[in-house]
């Protein structure tokens, strides 16, 4: 076969194991993550026994390389043996998972020994397969290098290639694969591929090119050997290790920068990863064609070193105007999921692709300044490899767990920079040429320039890394062209700022509320929040017979957990990842009573999912905090698996709670994560609250008792926690409920399942996360609602034009009112039979709907529908003045046949009125009511309410008279 032939088929094989590489990396990340956790330590740890095992590869094979005449059937054995071990991957996940749990259950759980337990299980499941992909380097390289001085040009395409698959195996793994087939179907492919380029590298080593090569260049005189190396040889050697370790760093830093500024999602990691990695190529590639017309390798790394140094230095202390510039690029790019991609990935550019350019040159041109002769070249490439490989470990490690908690992503930047500088420096100096008054001037020169840069550089203002505007661009947009830019960014004071191992964590306060912002982006508060914070412990709580032992996943603000201590509890555990996000909550110890140091509580640093894992402890209540699925790492808590966790550590009758958001999910986003709740629990319910739900699970029938449940609110503790949010009553509470596992599962049909292998939510989720499709869901669970004896209870809402047409239960109103935008929200609320009539026993439920913006000229619309029973003209005026404040008068008037009172209220700010009617088929009062702009006269909203009003026959059959909370 023709060389140049063989040599492209090599290299295409590289390329390809290149992408099966990286699939296998994430992939390996993401099952592990699983069994040992999310946390930073956990991560590490796997990253860790990844790249270590290549390192490890790269040193034995190239050694081993350079002593065989096969490199190609030696590659060929390598990349079958890859595929073969990683068909067998789950089982040996599955079985590390077994030990994990039966060790920690020994071990009683202590950090140090479960870490090296940790990494020991890594290493030892990992280091077959990434020992085989790390000897491929220098094994290839004794092959294609047929030229002592050819050598920069062989490894840099095999390096650049290589590494081109790699950004071809992260961009498919992270947005087309795993999100669509699942992981198991993707490890599939990443072996056929390992597969295919065994055959191919069979193929080409059973013809005439797959011969070793021999040394055909000009008699060259020999470098000295490895024993025998000088000073400037050791300089580089430690210098491409000191590269490495400087790499990992930068990727630290910028991955934690720019979470900040495109958020968490798993596109956000998988953009962040393909460019650098990208850069790295291109580099590399470069390199190749540039490499062997150096004169002096050493000279031309030390100034590639240098270049890395100044080049990050310099834009460094731009990178705290990346949200500005985030926010341009949305505004002009729109909010379309490839659109938004493409934000993303310029971001990355900016940030990343410079350095990594000149990082992707660093490992071909040390290979040329080391390698003597040809047949050597294994040798070599696995040396450099290596050493390059552990400084990355090194890097990783020390960034994460040293350098960020202790000075900071900016610092750690410039420590990076100064080790790259440093690398220079010290090559610069040992090297022969030119003379050492020039090199010494050249090395105090850089290291000048080093501090006048760092100097110079400023800090980046928290601030504005602190905007979040990932998480709602077209509301940041909105709010930034009401207010300006900077009277938007600084409207709030930072209290509490930290960079931690796990995330960046503020505190902020605003015209006397807090706020929590992990990376960015909100997660708890004093304002909105607080309704939510409560309702997802106090509902379990309440319910349960007697909770004693409760596990409550994620601290937050810690205004849970505080809700859990209000009942008598023997005691209550919180697992919070984040230490840093521990010392927030203290900020927030005036609304959770400083719950952390309540004795009945025991927090635990731990990844919720892995402590239940390791733990063999039941519960009475569990509550999942972590409400957005799409998140990495918080994604884990929202799949079967983890549902099926929760069930197997709950006590008989125990009750699991999961809290979410639905705000900027998809309608089918929203069944499937419920769906996925329902196909672990055979008992459920769903209780909802402004855009959020909470999904109960037990193993028996979960009862609503609601004498039990009135009697503990009596408790001063629960009545002033509930109080904070307007639950003065049991039926308040009631109100909340939506439908229990018949209707749910009604609601939800048949469909596909969240699962840790087909992920679905994590990677669906962000692609709508700016849909706002939340009244669409809303109005699909209004429709789902018991139907009480048949009885349709339904409200829905619709925008036709500039109007907006209710209706609810029969009745319609259509609003002539040109609303500012689409809906309006649907609240069903519980009324004591007292309030409203004697004459009908048990709960009553009541409808409420209320536009949630105001009109075009401040126009406000409530409606309300209550009762079964005609009233009297008096206990009417008692009733309207409870549900709306003011009555001055009220006067007789008709609706479609049937006596209905128009009410007028006593003058305020702005005038007020309502109209009122007994509506006989469906045995339902109907009260609507509008705040009018401060010009409107009450004929004016007369004509308003009285042309809006109109109903419809039942499309059911009679109902019955009673109307109770049994479904």
């Amino acid at each position: 076969m023709n060389s140049n032939r063989v040599s492209t088929m090599v290299f295409l094989c590289f390329f390809l194991s290149g992408i099966a590489g990286l699939v296998y990396e994430v992939l390996w990340i993401r099952q592990l993550s699983l069994v040992f956790g999310t946390t930073s330590f956990a991560v590490s740890t796997v990253l860790a026994s990844f790249m270590g095992g290549m390192a490890i590869g790269s040193w034995l094979f190239g050694r081993i390389a350079d002593r065989r005449r096969d490199p190609l059937r030696l590659y060929a054995i390598l990349e079958a043996a890859t595929g073969v071990y990683c068909l067998f991957i789950p089982v040996l996940f599955g079985l590390v998972n077994r030990i994990w749990v039966l060790t920690s259950h020994s071990m009683g759980g202590d950090f140090y020994s479960m870490s090296l337990v940790r990494f020991a299980l890594c290493f030892l499941t990992l280091v077959l397969p990434t020992l085989f992909m790390g000897a491929t380097l220098p094994v290839l390289s004794r092959f294609v290098v047929r030229r002592l001085d050819r050598i920069g040009a062989g490894v840099g395409r095999l390096y650049g290639l290589n590494t081109f698959g790699a950004v071809i195996g992260t961009f498919s793994a992270g947005y087309l694969l795993i999100g669509s087939i699942g992981v198991w179907k993707t490890t599939l492919i990443a072996v056929a591929l390992n597969f295919i380029v065994a055959l191919l590298a069979w193929t080409l080593h059973r013809s005439e090119g797959g011969a070793a090569p021999v040394e055909s260049a000009p008699a060259e005189k020999a470098e000295t050997p490895d024993r025998r190396l000088s000073a400037i040889r050791w300089a580089i050697l430690i210098g491409i290790a000191l590269s490495g370790f400087a790499s990992l760093s930068y990727e630290v830093a910028w991955t934690r920068l720019l979470s900040l500024v495109l958020g968490s999602s798993v596109y956000a990691f998988a953009a962040m990863l393909t460019t650098f990695l990208l850069g790295i190529a291109l580099g590399s590639t470069i390199i190749s064609r540039l490499a062997d017309r150096f004169r002096n390798a050493y000279s031309a790394f030390a100034a590639i070193q240098a270049a890395i140094a100044v080049g990050v230095l310099l834009v460094t202390p731009l990178f705290d105007r990346l949200p500005t510039v985030f926010l341009h690029l949305y505004a002009r790019m729109g909010e379309r999921f490839w659109s938004f991609q493409m934000v993303q990935f310029l971001l990355c550019f900016l940030v990343m692709f410079v350095p990594t350019l000149l990082i992707g040159a660093t490992i071909p041109l040390v290979v040329k300044a080391l390698t003597g002769r040809v047949n050597e070249i294994g040798k070599g490439v696995g040396k450099v490899y290596a050493f390059n490989t552990f400084g990355a470990i090194a890097g990783s490690f020390f960034s994460g767990f040293v350098f960020i908690p202790l000075l900071g992503t900016q610092k750690t930047i410039a420590v990076a920079a100064a080790v790259n500088l440093a690398t220079a420096i010290a090559v610069i100096v040992l090297h022969r040429r030119p003379r050492l008054v020039l090199r010494t001037l050249l090395a105090g020169g850089l290291a000048v320039l080093f501090a006048v840069l760092v100097l110079l550089g400023g800090r980046w203002d928290r601030y504005m890394l602190n905007t979040g505007f990932f998480d709602s661009p077209r509301y940041s947009l909105h709010e930034v062209g009401r207010k300006g830019y900077r009277e938007y960014i600084y409207s709030y004071d930072i209290i509490y700022f930290e960079e931690g191992t796990y995330a960046n964590v503020a505190v902020s306060q605003e015209a006397g509320n807090l706020f929590l912002q992990i990376n960015g982006r909100t997660e708890a508060s004093t304002t909105s929040d607080m309704s939510n914070q409560i309702l997802v412990s106090q509902i379990p709580m309440l319910i349960h017979p007697d909770p004693k032992e409760v596990l409550v996943i994620g601290l937050g603000s810690g205004i849970t957990l505080g809700s859990v201590v209000t009942h008598p509890v023997d005691y209550a555990e919180c697992v919070e990842i984040s230490p840093a996000v521990v010392r927030a909550a203290a900020y927030f110890r005036d609304w959770h009573g400083d719950v952390t140091k309540n004795p009945r509580v025991r927090m635990i640093l731990d990844d919720g999912r892995n402590y239940l894992l390791a733990s063999e402890r039941a519960y009475d209540v569990i509550v999942s905090e972590p409400s957005k699925p799409w998140i990495s790492g918080v994604s884990n808590l929202f799949t079967r698996e983890c549902y099926q966790l929760l069930r197997e550590h709950l006590k008989p009758g125990g009750i699991a709670c999961q809290w979410f958001h639905y705000y900027s999910m998809s309608p089918r986003d929203f069944r499937i994560t419920l769906r996925t709740f329902l196909s672990v629990f055979p008992y459920v319910q769903v209780w909802n609250a402004d855009n959020n739900v909470f999904l109960l699970g037990s193993d028996e029938p979960i009862q609503i008792d609601t004498e039990s449940i009135r009697r503990r609110m009596e408790s001063v503790e629960v009545r002033r926690d509930l109080d904070r949010i307007d639950v003065k009553t049991v039926y308040r509470l009631l109100g909340h409920y939506m439908f229990g596992e018949k209707e749910a599962r009604e609601y939800v049909g048949k469909g596909p399942l969240n699962t840790d292998d087909l992920p679905l939510i994590e990677f669906s989720a962000p692609r709508h996360r700016n849909s706002y499709q939340h009244e669409e869901i809303l109005r699909s669970m209004l429709e789902a609602y018991p139907r009480f004896d048949n009885f349709p209870l339904v409200g829905q809402i619709a925008q036709n034009g500039d109007t907006i047409d209710f209706r609810l239960a029969g009745f319609r109103f259509r609003s002539p009112v040109q609303w500012q935008t689409g809906v309006a929200t649907v609240v069903r609320s519980v009324v004591e039979e007292e309030r409203l009539e004697e004459e009908v026993e048990g709960p009553l439920l009541a409808y409420r709907m209320e536009a949630k913006l105001a009109g075009s000229r401040g126009e406000e619309l409530g409606i309300f529908a209550f009762s079964r029973v005609g009233f009297s003209q008096d206990k009417l005026r008692r009733t309207l003045e409870r549900l709306a404040p003011g009555l001055s008068a009220m006067e007789r008037v008709e609706v479609e046949g049937n006596t209905a009172f128009w009410a007028e209220y006593e003058p305020g700010e702005r005038p007020l009125a309502a109209i009122t009617w007994f509506y006989p088929p469906n045995k339902l009062h109907y009260l609507v009511q509008m705040v009018g702009p401060p010009d409107a006269s009450p004929g004016e909203l007369r004509r308003l309410l009285v042309e809006g009003v109109s109903c419809s026959p039942l499309a059911v059959d009679e109902p019955v008279d009673n109307l109770r909370m049994e479904d």
